[in-house]
């Protein structure tokens, strides 16, 4: 009997050594991850300012550029039988604005502008390239030197250099210009519907190789007809208004009622780019929106409207 219970002390002795042992080597329960912390939800976009409208001088305001010798400034023009006019103002400041004339041209339809630098110097392209009737046998872009701060606007602005061009496929209207400074091109859109409806195919996109520009004082030039191919679609039929950013990573156009940015990595094809889809943006309503531009930093677009007393817009890009 005793040889029993020492033989049943001995086990159950080495059993709960054995059981300690296990539990020392067992691995600690696993304690679950605390869920990762949601996302911040995504800021609204930041709602369209209203800001000052273009001087009285400008009633259709049908081209936008912003101003690279006063930062925060805006050029504009008005369209046929408006003047040789292009005024210069700041919409943040409904009192601060300046109208200079262009010499030795007529505006039969200026329809855009566009402003860039190149070769360290600043410009404006003049697009007198409307054709509501299409019957025009060509068109023609002007270029001026952008005016410092502080010119005297009663100083005519000397035009250095106007180049002609015809569409290759007949005679088009054309409201969208735009230079793109970083691949040295400037871009053109058709518009394909007339005043009474009437459509007239896809609207096209033409390109022509940005020119070199004359040294300062030379006597204003003419260079010879330039034929604009087509060298993509655009995805309406009534582009009113184009822009390229400074730095050429983006392609805006807007239209009589909304707008659309594309955007291009280095070395790419607009050709190429506007056959995919555009982010769209809603416009604040405009009577009739025939401007568009972006902001030195490419941050945001400035739309302006045909219309006196019209005012300007600034709506901010993602």
């Amino acid at each position: 009997m005793r040889r029993t219970l020492a033989t049943t002390g001995a086990l159950l002795l080495l059993a709960a050594s054995g059981a300690a042992l296990l539990r020392g080597n067992a691995p600690a329960a696993a304690v679950a991850a605390p869920p990762p912390p949601a996302p911040p939800a995504a800021a609204p976009p930041a709602a369209p300012e209203r800001l000052a409208p273009p001087p009285a001088v400008i009633d259709e305001s049908s081209g936008l550029a912003a101003s690279f010798e006063r930062p925060g400034w805006l050029w504009t023009c008005n369209d046929s039988a408006g003047g040789e006019v292009l005024a210069r103002w700041n919409p943040a400041d409904a009192g601060s604005s300046e109208a200079f004339t262009l010499a030795g041209v007529r505006n039969r339809d200026w329809e855009d502008l566009a402003s860039f630098e190149a070769g360290g110097r600043r410009f404006l392209l003049v697009a007198d390239v409307g054709d509501n009737t299409r019957s025009r046998r060509d068109a023609t872009l002007h270029f001026v030197e952008e005016p410092p701060a502080g010119a005297d606007p009663a100083t005519p602005l000397p035009v250095l250099l106007s180049v002609p061009v015809a569409f290759g496929d007949g005679a088009r209207d054309c409201e969208a210009v735009a230079v793109d400074a970083t691949r040295g091109l400037i871009l053109l859109g058709s518009k394909e519907i007339d005043q009474r409806g009437e459509t007239f195919g896809a609207s096209g996109l033409y390109a022509l190789p940005l020119p070199e520009m004359p040294p300062p004082g030379q006597p204003a030039g003419r260079d010879p007809l330039v034929r604009l191919d087509r060298v993509g679609v655009l995805p309406t039929m009534m582009p009113t208004g184009m822009d390229v950013s400074p730095d050429g990573s983006r392609l805006a156009i807007c239209t009589y009622g909304d707008a659309m940015v594309f955007g291009c990595g280095a070395g790419g094809s607009w050709a190429e780019v506007v056959a995919g889809e555009p982010e769209r943006l809603r416009t604040p309503p405009r009577r009739q929106g025939e401007a568009l531009a972006f902001c030195l930093d490419g941050a945001s677009l400035y739309f302006t409207s045909e219309g006196a007393g019209q005012p300007t817009w600034r709506v901010p890009l993602e």
